[in-house]
């Protein structure tokens, strides 16, 4: 299992999260990296995006899609699309396939935070097609109904699982994503290291995730998505709240 200062596992580290969101606060999901020119000044033909949203609302932890469609004048355009929320960069790129389409797919290893979005497609171009920017389109991701677990710890299942409930002993591969208490900035996420996943055995003794990960993701079956609202004392011990959005991937 990869141990790092990111990921639940049961170790020493700052890794902020959290809460306010759910409970009235609204923050965006937002890492800031800016590309201002679209176009190589070479490009000639002309283009066009659209963005097509999954759903326009959710809950926080659920899946969404945005399907990006760029064409053109003349030919099919390749390239990179960023995504924009509002003003500001998401870091979020992609690669237009050879019909012009590229998905991006928001889920528990990838997770939007609670917010209202309007988001747009950022065409960079290239020596032929001219770079443009799609229209925005609106979703929102709200938030889930929590459940008091009596020792501080909340959770929400959002996606139903199926088979036989996780139980102490069990080995679990799992996806997830973390995000600031603060801020409501995601901080880590699996996606992010290969393979996408991560196991670890519930309950295992000497533990080997935070209580709060053990006790939030006892009972939950495969397939299904939960939110956890993980406080301090079931954490690192640092006072910090954390959230965290999982997906039980499979239960051995």
């Amino acid at each position: 299992m990869r141990k790092n200062t990111q990921s639940p596992v049961r170790s020493r580290v700052r890794s902020p999260l959290f809460v306010e969101a759910l409970e009235g606060r609204q923050f965006l999901s937002a890492t800031i990296g800016a590309t201002d020119g679209l176009t190589p000044s070479a490009a000639t033909v002309a283009t066009s995006a659209k963005v097509v949203v999954g759903s326009t609302a959710t809950i926080l932890g659920q899946t969404q899609t945005l399907q990006i469609r760029v064409s053109a004048t003349s030919g099919t355009p390749r390239g990179t699309i960023q995504l924009v929320n509002g003003r500001t960069n998401m870091g979020i790129e992609g690669t237009l396939n050879r019909f012009g389409r590229v998905t991006f797919t928001f889920d528990a290893g990838r997770a939007l935070y609670v917010g209202n979005y309007k988001v747009s497609a950022r065409y960079l171009g290239n020596s032929t097609f001219v770079g443009t920017k799609s229209p925005i389109v609106r979703f929102d991701v709200n938030a889930p109904t929590l459940t008091n677990a009596g020792n501080g710890l909340r959770y929400a299942t959002v996606t139903t699982g199926r088979g036989r409930a996780a139980q102490p002993g069990a080995m679990i591969t799992a996806q997830y994503t973390g995000f600031d208490a603060n801020t409501g900035v995601m901080f880590d996420q699996s996606s992010n290291h290969a393979p996408g996943t991560f196991s670890f055995q519930l309950y295992a003794n000497p533990q080997q995730v935070i209580a709060g990960f053990d006790q939030g993701t006892r009972g939950m079956r495969t397939g299904e998505v939960r939110v956890l609202v993980i406080p301090s004392n079931l954490g690192y011990n640092d006072g910090l709240t954390r959230i965290f959005v999982l997906k039980l991937v499979s239960l051995a």
